[in-house]
């Protein structure tokens, strides 16, 4: 393009002069002789016309910005100004006999800038009755006022406007500015500030445009009869009664129940404040309480009988709202907004969003949640809350307290409490696995975190909302709330496919882990596995005492040895056994496994080292000679040590560290392990080489922890950087993260190997090893690692690599009496089970949604279908609001479009889903519950429950 852009440049110029109608002395129009010296700047061609037949082109456009020649130059000129006349309530170019005085300075706010029209109002019969303002409506415009109007703006503008605050969260000031500059952007063009008239028209656009998707059009009692969150976009994929269910339901076996179970979360946003600005009274919301924000009145009542109540009460070690959420709150009506939503498809839940007036209270939340289960038909709830462990306690004593109307009609154990999967790791360890949503029978995949993605969508609209008063503020973030619940259901096609297609492939992988691994297991503890088949399933129905997914470490870690080891010094010390040399034995040897670590650590930072700015080599040598320089100041200090706890080594090898102190790294230390076995118990004590082998034990169980941490950390990075990284600034830090974790697999394998050698050097092969295996690079693999398939060179033949011992490596044999090695192994083997539990659910929920959604476009066409004439029936009995024949077609017109729509939707969605369905039905064919192997399923159930 670079080799065109003079050519381009010389077109725009072209176009600022009357090519190609320069020889156009008159108008070629009406051919009367009259000078051809106006064009218009938005028609296709620009033909240079006279000023009547502008005038007369344009009766249908007059909005349309027109230019006039001088004689060098062109300048903008109104149609007002070349004598064109908007009349209402008659075709284009008619005019009314009894036309009122013309309004010569109406101002129009259009796509392209502000206007200024002559306008007449229709005075005849043709209008008769008719307001001025309802001319303008029909006329395509929107008046700022029923009284006498001044201003309108199009729908053009209005919709555009609309579209453009939704999705880019454009201000009405930013959008009035920028029409203003399109209308000039001189700054010498002075017209009339019509920002706050734009402002009025826009509430009163989402208003109705609201009310009129809510079918409040075409019911008989109108708006003010609508009921609380009538208004509001419904979940199609959530179980609704009434709506989305088959009529028998309630008659599905009580373990088939969690299929029509609703899955709401909550959350507080302490970003969307908003500052005393006007009052309730002043700035009424227009629909507050018809759609997601509740209804004030008794919102208000409610709180302030607690106005001293102070925040929820936090988990320790969770801070999410530990922060202050109260501070810098001088000047603010609202401090934040909670909320409801649903936690599966991201909907906000209808009349499930209210202010919290001073931080995260029982009261708010509470009521909030109260008001988003008005109508609840379901028999089972279960509420995701970041501090549900706390909002948990004496949830029904509260409950009590609530409203008339918003009291929660279920059993007790009907309700169920989680936490969000990103909040839980927070929490104090009581909480971990009764609030799991990864243990909590028939949640499927359900993280819990669907407020906080709702809030970053809506957090666009905090600047504005902040300075709004409290009516504008509701309808406008009502507005967005609709918007995002309407763009997931029509989307909600291509998320099925999607999140099928995800489910399938996770199920098989994570049901034939626990299948592979539950056969190894029942090989050697046949007896115990069943035993936890039994604990696993008296957990899930609430009926075991013993937690399945947590046991206590036994496993002697490094800071447990070091402390027994300082005690046996003490008692040393106590008898006077203990010599006068160096800090004691304890603190010797870990010096020396200190300066290991930092020699490996370095050895492994020398492979690794990539930098991408210009003095990379300089930086490199300089973090590198630091780093030889503190490993060899620790060694000086090991060998003073060493001469007085094993004073012959430093003679019998002849060690020599000056020779090597360019390269520290690779300085041997001859700790009691490093001794050939043959001159071990002549160099060194015996007490000290079994002080060496408790600690390398110890820290070899550590680095085992460490290394399966690590391998966790690794899979969840690799999956979450496929599904949600794109871009290569984003997909290279990401793969700077993975490097990191990388070095830190290799770190704690490197650590592990180190000790489990040395260990063994000193105690010898033993029944720890059945514990602490040999390490081989093809075992440090993760969980999901495991189901790679190899392609042999035989035709077609594949083989699948089994589970690495990491993850049972707490021995398969039941020789191994160790009750903290069953413990840990229960544990892993109980952790596989709920991962491939909670994927086949999905598999099961998502089939059951695809239905969801589909009866529920059925059940919405049929609504708006028995709706199109219902006034006009209802018209009959009721005159009061019977339409005449233009609003009854417009009435049919607009509801038959919607049940169109829905239908077209459901024909759609239908089609798309065949293949993934199909995939689904074969993946459930080979997996129809997570099955146990023969040995174990005598004890009872599958593993699925289902």
């Amino acid at each position: 393009w670079v080799n065109y852009r003079d050519e381009y440049l010389d077109e725009s110029l072209r176009a600022e002069g009357r090519s190609p109608y320069i020889g156009d002395q008159t108008c070629r129009s009406c051919h009367r002789g009259a000078p051809a010296d106006v064009r218009c700047r938005e028609c296709v061609g620009g033909e240079l016309t006279c000023s009547e037949c502008a005038c007369r082109r344009h009766v249908q456009m007059p909005l349309h910005k027109m230019e006039r020649w001088t004689g060098s130059f062109f300048v903008r000129v109104e149609l007002i100004d070349l004598g064109l006349v908007v009349q209402l309530g008659h075709p284009p170019g008619i005019a009314c006999a009894y036309r009122s005085a013309p309004r010569k300075e109406f101002t129009v706010l259009h796509t392209n800038g502000i206007h200024k029209v002559r306008l007449y109002f229709c005075g005849c019969g043709a209008c008769e009755g008719v307001p001025q303002w309802k001319q303008l409506r029909r006329f395509g415009w929107w008046p700022a006022t029923p009284l006498e109007p001044q201003t309108a703006a199009t729908c053009q503008v209005l919709k555009q406007f609309h579209l453009l605050s939704l999705q880019g969260k454009v201000t009405a000031y930013d959008y009035y500015r920028t029409l203003v500059l399109l209308t000039d952007n001189t700054g010498l063009v002075a017209f009339p500030d019509r920002l706050s008239s734009f402002m009025n028209i826009i509430r009163q656009y989402r208003h109705i445009q609201m009310v009129k998707r809510g079918g409040r059009g075409h019911a008989l009692e109108g708006i003010s009869g609508a009921r609380p969150g009538e208004c509001a976009v419904l979940c199609p994929a959530c179980p609704q009664p009434g709506l989305n269910l088959p009529e028998n339901w309630q008659e599905a076996a009580p373990d088939k129940q969690w299929l029509f179970r609703r899955i709401i979360a909550m959350d507080a946003n302490f970003r969307l404040k908003n500052r005393l600005r006007s009052s309730a009274a002043l700035d009424p919301g227009f629909h507050t309480g018809l759609a997601y924000f509740i209804e004030e009145e008794g919102y208000n009542a409610h709180v302030s009988k607690y106005a001293t109540q102070e925040e929820i009460s936090t988990c320790s070690g969770f801070a999410a709202v530990a922060n202050a959420n109260t501070k810098n709150t001088k000047g603010l009506r609202a401090t934040g907004v909670g909320a409801v939503s649903c936690a599966k498809h991201e909907f906000w839940m209808p009349i499930g969003m209210g202010d919290l007036q001073r931080g995260e209270r029982y009261c708010n939340m509470d009521y909030i949640f109260w008001s988003s289960m008005q109508g609840l038909k379901n028999s089972q709830l279960l509420v995701s809350y970041d501090i549900a462990c706390q909002w948990s306690k004496n949830f029904w004593e509260r409950t009590l307290d609530a409203p008339p109307g918003l009291q929660l009609d279920l059993p007790h154990d009907a309700v169920d409490f989680a936490i969000p999967k990103f909040h839980l790791p927070a929490h104090h360890a009581p909480c971990q696995v009764p609030y799991s949503l990864n243990y909590k029978l028939g949640v499927g995949i359900t993280d819990g975190e669907a407020p906080e993605r709702n809030w970053a969508a809506l957090n666009g609209a905090a600047y504005s909302t902040k300075e709004m008063g409290p009516g504008a503020r509701h309808d406008t973030l009502d507005d967005h709330c609709g918007n995002a619940n309407w763009r997931r259901v029509a989307n909600m096609g291509a998320s099925i496919v999607r999140r099928m297609k995800t489910a399938v492939l996770n199920a098989t992988e994570h049901v034939e882990v626990f299948e592979d691994f539950t056969s190894h297991l029942i090989v050697e503890r046949a007896e115990q596995v069943r035993d936890w088949i039994r604990a696993v399933e008296d957990w899930d129905r609430g009926m075991g005492d013993e937690n399945p997914y947590f046991c206590e470490k036994d496993d002697a870690t490094l800071p447990e040895v070091r402390l027994e080891l300082a005690r046996e010094e003490a008692e040393r010390a106590s008898e006077g056994l203990l010599d006068a040399a160096g800090p004691g034995r304890p603190a010797f040897l870990l010096l020396g496994m200190d300066i290991e670590e930092m020699q490996s650590v370095m050895l492994i930072n020398a492979s690794r080292y990539a930098f991408s700015v210009r003095d990379s080599t300089a930086l490199q040598e300089v973090q590198t000679q630091e780093s030889r320089t503190a490993i060899l100041r620790q060694i000086f200090k090991f060998r003073t040590e060493q001469e007085a706890r094993m004073p012959n080594v430093g003679r019998h090898f002849e060690i020599d560290d000056n020779a090597e102190a360019s390269t520290p790294e690779t300085i041997r230390l001859y700790l009691p392990s490093d001794i050939p076995a043959e001159d071990r118990n002549r160099l060194c004590a015996a007490d000290l080489q079994q002080m060496e082998a408790r600690l390398r034990y110890a820290q070899a169980c550590d680095a085992l922890e460490e290394l399966r941490r690590q391998l966790r950390i690794r899979t969840y990075l690799n999956q979450f950087k496929v599904k949600n990284i794109t871009g290569q600034r984003p997909n290279t830090q990401a793969r700077g993260v993975q490097a990191r974790v990388d070095n830190k697999v290799k770190a704690a394998a490197n650590r592990y190997r180190r000790c489990r050698a040395a260990h063994h050097k000193l105690v010898g092969g033993g029944t720890w090893e059945n514990h602490l295996r040999v390490l081989q690079d093809e075992d440090i693999r993760g969980l999901g690692d495991r189901a790679v398939l190899e392609q042999e060179e035989q035709e077609h033949s594949q083989s699948r690599r089994p589970l690495s011992w990491l993850w049972f490596a707490v021995g398969l044999s039941a020789e191994n009496t160790d009750p903290g090695l069953h413990g840990a192994l229960r544990v892993e083997w109980a952790k596989a089970r709920a991962r491939a539990k909670r994927w086949h659910e999905e598999v099961i929920l998502i089939r059951h949604e695809m239905d969801n959604i589909l009866k529920f476009c059925e059940t919405k066409a049929a609504r708006w279908y028995r709706c199109s004439d219902a006034r006009i029936a209802d018209g009959d009995v009721d005159h009061t609001r019977r339409p005449d024949d233009g609003l009854a077609e417009g009435l049919h017109a607009y509801a038959s479009r919607q049940a169109d729509m829905y239908a077209r939707m459901q024909d759609s969605w239908r089609s798309l889903w065949v293949y993934v369905f199909e995939d689904s039905s074969r993946y459930l064919a080979v997996h129809p519950e997570v099955r146990y192997p023969e040995a174990a399923a005598a004890v009872g159930r599958s593993a699925s429950g289902l």
